[in-house]
């Protein structure tokens, strides 16, 4: 299946590589031809994931939203649970942040 990524902005096409990269089952929460996500179908496909990748995923869905108020995801939790690869790219995320 295709995804029509044709509308996003550079930062958005960059969150897309990333999803794409660490989540890919997370590509169907998100109408990137709106650019939206729709939270109920996340929060859905997080319960199916194992601590680390739920960790993960909400730290993506809190760089979408640019705040992690509601998403809760927890930088210690990130610090203790996540692997090497994950814990590099929020480390260079927090040297250079961006959102999308």
């Amino acid at each position: 299946m295709e995804l029509d990524t044709s509308r996003l902005s550079d930062l958005q096409y960059r969150f897309f590589e990333v999803v794409s990269q660490y989540h890919p089952r997370l590509l169907g929460v998100w109408d990137w031809q709106n650019r939206s996500v729709d939270v109920a179908t996340f929060e859905k496909a997080v319960k199916a994931m194992s601590n680390g990748e739920q960790i993960f995923a909400r730290f993506l869905l809190s760089l979408w939203f640019g705040e992690d108020n509601n998403t809760k995801f927890s930088f210690m939790d990130a610090a203790n649970i996540l692997d090497n690869s994950k814990r590099q790219f929020i480390a260079e995320w927090l040297i250079d942040p961006w959102w999308p």
